[in-house]
């Protein structure tokens, strides 16, 4: 009984541990280098948005640029059978996208690195959840390397200078899903 007390209290300890460091990280953000990633989790309304209506193949490649905590690309493996990629530079993020997915056995591939440098040609969805000014500045970048009938998909950002085929609208019929194709 007491061993179980124990390994409870470390348990408990850990999560506070995490909770509060998550809490930090982002009151820090306030003070975080220009080069540093802006770390923003997903919202859950977007994500179950998605699941109702993207049209999206299992055993198909996503890459999530800008991915934070990895909660789309959990997502995506969960509810699509997507194989998943990640590209961040946040440290922050990625250590604790790590950690929650040890804890629940997910496999995806983690790079912390520039998005910059993710093979962007050989994928077939892209997802992005950036700001409007990140989004204008990777537009041709994006477009000028996704092969022919790659889908992007952006959460309520949208690109400048390319048209979505589809926009998918919340309960209150605000624009928050983007789709695009090459």
């Amino acid at each position: 009984m007491l061993v179980k007390i124990i390994l409870l209290s470390i348990l408990l300890g850990i999560i506070v541990f995490l909770v509060v460091r998550y809490h930090v990280q982002l009151f820090l953000l306030l003070f975080r280098r220009r080069n540093e990633a802006i770390y923003l989790p997903s919202f859950t309304k977007h994500l179950s948005l998605m699941r109702s209506q993207l049209p999206l193949s299992p055993g198909k490649k996503i890459l999530d640029l800008g991915c934070g905590d990895g909660k789309a690309l959990r997502f995506f493996a969960r509810h699509y059978g997507l194989n998943c990629q990640w590209y961040d530079i946040n440290t922050f993020a990625i250590r604790y996208g790590r950690l929650i997915n040890r804890i629940q056995w997910y496999k995806m591939k983690l790079v912390l690195k520039d998005f910059k440098h993710a093979p962007i040609g050989d994928t077939d969805y892209i997802y992005l959840y950036l700001f409007p000014g990140q989004m204008v500045s990777i537009e041709d970048w994006v477009f000028s390397w996704v092969k022919e009938g790659t889908i992007l998909i952006s959460t309520t950002f949208h690109f400048k200078k390319h048209i979505p085929f589809q926009i998918i609208k919340d309960r209150k019929g605000r624009d928050r899903i983007y789709l695009y194709r090459k």
